[in-house]
Order: structure tokens, then C-alpha cells, then sequence
């Protein structure tokens, strides 16, 4: 197995620039670093990668951050909609059951089976209504 070294924020910096990344602002670049882990940022650098290890001409760390932000904004806002979506189906699964088997009925594993069916019924139905819809033009 190979295993890397620790590396300083300096050091970290020297390894982009080696491998052909612009960073005008070591200091911005040095903050980025401590607040973000390298190896989660070299995953931005994938595309921007040569079969030589380096880095596509012109790819710079600011535009990298810049899609890393993007990118960490856009799950941000998946998340909060997920969880909008979970809470409402929650708490329509639970007053759903509640009113059918009472306040305890979760307690009774016949009535957990019947409802699982019946979730599992519903969201066949759902996703057969999106089965020819196009997500991408």
C-alpha cells in the first residue's frame, strides 16, 4: 500500500504549482487549505488532470475553489429540499398510522408489515408515472 506523508500547507501549495496550477494568492490558497482538506479539494482537480500528472494550461486554484463552492452551495440546497421532503413524508407516515392503528400501533409488527406494503405500493405507483419522463434534453 502506498503511503503518503504528511504534508505542510506549504508543501501542499508547492505540489500544485509543480504540477502547472496558477495560485496568485498563496495566502488565499494557504486559508482555503486549512479550512478545506486537500484531498477533498484534488477531487475538483480531476478534470483538469494530463496523463502526466499535471495540470491543463491556465487551470488555476481560485477557479477550482470556485467549482468546489459551487458545488458545496448546490448540495446545500439538495439537502434542505431532502429534508423538507423526508419530514413531510414522516409525518404523513405517522398521522397515516396513528389514525389507523392507534397511538401504540407501531408497537404491533403486523401493522409495521401492512404499512410497509402499502408505502412500497404507493411509490411503485409514483415512479411508474415518471417512467418516460425525460430528466435530460
Amino acid at each position: 500500500m502506498d503511503i503518503k506523508n504528511p504534508t505542510t500547507f506549504e508543501e501542499q501549495i508547492e505540489k500544485l504549482k509543480s504540477r502547472g496550477c496558477i495560485i496568485t494568492d498563496e495566502d488565499y490558497t494557504k486559508q482555503i487549505l486549512q479550512h478545506v482538506n486537500y484531498y477533498r479539494l484534488t477531487a475538483y482537480f480531476l478534470p483538469f488532470k494530463t496523463n502526466d500528472n499535471r495540470y491543463k494550461n491556465g487551470t488555476s486554484f481560485e477557479c477550482v475553489h470556485r467549482i468546489y463552492e459551487f458545488d458545496r452551495k448546490l448540495r446545500n440546497l439538495i439537502f434542505m429540499i431532502v429534508e423538507e421532503i423526508e419530514l413531510t413524508l414522516r409525518t404523513q407516515l405517522s398521522y397515516f398510522h396513528s389514525h389507523k392503528y392507534g397511538a401504540l400501533g407501531y408497537e404491533h409488527q403486523a401493522s409495521i408489515n401492512e404499512q410497509y406494503q402499502v408505502c412500497i405500493s404507493a411509490l411503485n405507483e409514483d415512479l411508474l408515472q415518471y417512467k418516460d419522463f425525460k430528466w435530460v434534453n
